[in-house]
């Protein structure tokens, strides 16, 4: 009887973020049953893919032993440039992503230089960064 309930227990301990994901849904639900709709749950995704896709890179960096403080100023710079573009210079939507790629690429190869050439610490290169970007993007959107 003793095995069964450790597995049990290994079972819930191996999938505690999915059962407290599991049991804030339920409570969501509950709480406020019209964020269960369609709708509601496609904007919520809609919203969030763009920190999972950040996310998705943030894995590969944390596997290696890196550390990128960055990337929330890289993404923040990259769409305020990308928006601004398509404001003022009426450039396409594909085009403004390209922007965007190029702004993130060159966020990435700063750091990349100071980090490998100049042999400045990553956490330190990336807080910088970080701060810098915010600044930058707080320029371009005026907010």
């Amino acid at each position: 009887m003793g095995t069964g309930q450790n597995k049990l227990t290994h079972a819930v301990l191996n999938n505690t973020p999915l059962l407290l994901f599991a049991l804030l849904f339920v409570i969501f639900g509950i709480v406020a049953p019209q964020s269960l709709r369609y709708q509601s749950l496609e904007n919520i995704f809609k919203q969030a893919s763009y920190v999972g896709i950040v996310a998705v890179g943030m894995t590969f960096v944390l596997l290696t032993g890196g550390i990128d403080l960055s990337v929330g100023s890289n993404m923040y710079v990259s769409a305020a440039v990308a928006g601004l573009a398509m404001q003022h210079y009426a450039i396409s939507p594909w085009l403004a992503l390209i922007l965007c790629l190029l702004v993130g690429a060159a966020f990435g190869a700063i750091n990349a230089f100071a980090v490998t050439k100049l042999k400045i610490m990553p956490f330190v290169v990336t807080l910088a960064m970080m701060v810098t970007g915010r600044g930058i993007g707080l320029m371009f959107s005026k907010s």
